[in-house]
């Protein structure tokens, strides 16, 4: 592979690992970015950036802060993004933000045999670092491919990966390690639940974003 291309691939991907970083994808679980996407949350196209959503994810999104601390956090989150930048705050959200400031109700407890939150969601990352590899370029995924792969270099998205981690947020994880994550067939399975909801929001035309 030229080293021009090589090093486009490298940047690209890191900025993919980066922008889930940035959506608190690593230090958070699944309820977290399950919900990101099936709320339809993304990023303001201002700088700074801070989180926009649909009027009817807040309802729902404030039921569940109730009851799951995952939620919890992603609600005041989403409020400290927009604040941060003096955006304009749905007043749901303002007053879930007063109330819990002034000491009126605490977050809701952890659930027990939660998953961990940083290797679920690195996981995830990882996965979809190597998916968007997948899709963009004609190369091996792994070690094992490249060895019988016909095409036209050898290049693997696992190495790319790996160079990319070390560019991110993420902290730093081998080829070896990059490709037993992509092999694990359950983590898998859940990265393509969660992509449904991802796909399902990028299709709704008519959600109307704040």
């Amino acid at each position: 592979m030229p080293l021009e291309e090589f090093e486009i691939e490298i940047q690209s991907t890191a900025n993919e690992i980066n922008k889930l970083v940035a959506s608190g994808f690593y230090g958070q679980g699944p309820d977290w970015v399950k919900a990101w996407y099936g709320l339809s949350l993304d990023w303001s196209d201002t700088d700074p950036e801070y989180v926009v959503y649909p009027p009817k994810s807040i309802d729902l999104l404030l039921k569940q802060a109730e009851s799951q601390l995952e939620m919890f956090n992603l609600a005041t989150f989403v409020v400290g993004t927009r604040l941060a930048c003096d955006a304009d705050l749905d007043p749901k959200l303002r007053e879930f933000a007063a109330e819990f400031l002034l000491g009126n109700f605490s977050p809701p407890k952890a659930r027990p045999g939660r998953p961990s939150k940083q290797t679920w969601g690195r996981d995830f990352i990882v996965i979809n670092a190597m998916s968007y590899l997948e899709m963009s370029r004609k190369g091996p995924m792994t070690q094992n491919n490249s060895r019988t792969s016909n095409r036209d270099h050898d290049t693997t998205a696992s190495e790319i990966v790996e160079a990319a981690i070390g560019r991110s947020k993420l902290p730093n994880l081998n080829r070896v390690q990059i490709e037993k994550i992509w092999a694990r067939s359950r983590s898998r399975s859940e990265y393509n639940e969660t992509r449904m909801l991802r796909d399902f929001y990028l299709l709704d035309e008519a959600n109307d974003i704040e």
